[in-house]
């Protein structure tokens, strides 16, 4: 079982989806959108950004959690956005089903989409994220029903 996973605090209207997770001593974050908080300036190993969406991804914040080693995963409909402030080598486009080892874990990307409100269409790809190690299972579905 994960241990420390930290809901992270934002400023924006809608709320935040924003986590912090360390997972067999790695930090990892989920959509770091309009923190009014860092835990550690440039402490994050991976970002993983589900959708292009402004409280999903905020390159104000990711950029502040960055450092030169920090690794995005991402899904091709947001690649684009990402690219513009990090060297493209370091992101990781996964579609669903798709999976990235990370030493002594891995992400896999899973479908993440709810049809009512016509922002988040299966469609336009975006993605949830599963992450598995020996500390266990953790799902991050994004904007999903």
């Amino acid at each position: 079982m994960f241990k420390k996973i930290k809901w992270l605090k934002t400023d924006h209207e809608a709320g935040s989806a924003s986590l912090r997770v360390v997972v067999e001593g790695a930090i990892i974050y989920f959509d770091p959108a309009f923190l009014t908080s860092f835990p550690e300036r440039g402490d994050a190993d991976v970002i993983c950004i589900s959708h292009w969406h402004d409280d999903h991804c905020d390159y104000k914040s990711f950029v502040k959690l960055m450092n030169e080693k920090t690794v995005f995963i991402t899904n091709p409909a947001v690649e684009s956005h990402i690219v513009k402030y990090v060297d493209e080598c370091r992101v990781h486009s996964l579609k669903p089903g798709g999976e990235l080892s990370l030493g002594k874990f891995s992400i896999n990307a899973v479908a993440s989409y709810e049809e009512e409100s016509g922002v988040h269409n299966k469609e336009f790809g975006f993605t949830g994220f599963v992450v598995k190690s020996d500390e266990g299972t953790l799902y991050y579905s994004g904007d999903a029903e």
